[in-house]
């Protein structure tokens, strides 16, 4: 609401039930919720011009496409199990598309999510490991956020170090149940050893597939 309120007329509050008492007007939660959800949008790391990301317009004829959207639906709705994988061998499938679909869903209900590219995200790991509180401002808000998003998680040069670091976010977020949602070209059998297994535990993990063509050569083709 706004100061045009029609309750409170932009008062913000309104007369109790005992004398001189006041109590607020529901539109102050409104502005709080409108507001939280501003801050959570600005924190989010989402590319500019994402904000309004939907799954409307995709093109849903392929199966596997169809399927990916219907499961992150669902999975938007409670978080649940707290490990997505979208995986396609090829790009241009919408997996982007659907992850920024439910980290918008998930902030309209005022939780906190991260957008991550992940080979920038490893880069700038490796920049501040000697840094101290960017890496480990980097790495705890990776651990605690409500939702992680992993975008084209595999998608970087691996070393030991690297590996140590991804494992140590992916295996907390594991043990403590922790909503994290990944797309990447990896398929499990190309995995780390230890997130394969973890992508394996099925009351944890649901790993979608699609061998829909890219929608982006489809569109040049249509021209």
């Amino acid at each position: 609401m706004t100061e045009d309120c029609p309750i409170c007329h932009g008062s913000r509050w309104l007369m109790g039930t005992t004398e001189n008492s006041l109590v607020a007007c529901e539109c102050q939660e409104t502005r709080r919720k409108a507001a939280h959800i501003e801050t959570l949008y600005a924190d989010c790391g989402w590319p500019e011009g994402v904000r309004g990301a939907t799954t409307n317009g995709m093109d849903l004829s392929h199966k596997d496409t169809a399927h990916m959207v219907d499961v992150a639906k669902e999975y938007s709705k409670t978080l649940t199990p707290p490990f997505l994988y979208l995986y396609s061998k090829g790009n241009g499938t919408g997996k982007t598309r659907v992850a920024l679909t439910v980290g918008r869903v998930t902030i309209e209900r005022e939780k906190s999510v991260w957008f991550v590219y992940t080979p920038e995200f490893v880069t700038a790991l490796q920049a501040g490991q000697f840094v101290g509180s960017t890496y480990f401002d980097m790495m705890a808000r990776a651990t605690n956020v409500d939702l992680l998003i992993l975008d084209d998680f595999g998608l970087y040069n691996e070393t030991k170090w690297v590996n140590v670091q991804m494992d140590t976010i992916i295996g907390s977020r594991y043990m403590h149940e922790k909503a994290t949602l990944i797309t990447s070209n990896l398929s499990l059998k190309d995995a780390p050893p230890r997130l394969q297994s973890r992508l394996l535990d099925a009351s944890l993990c649901q790993v979608v597939t699609s061998h829909a063509p890219d929608y982006r050569t489809l569109k040049k083709r249509a021209v």
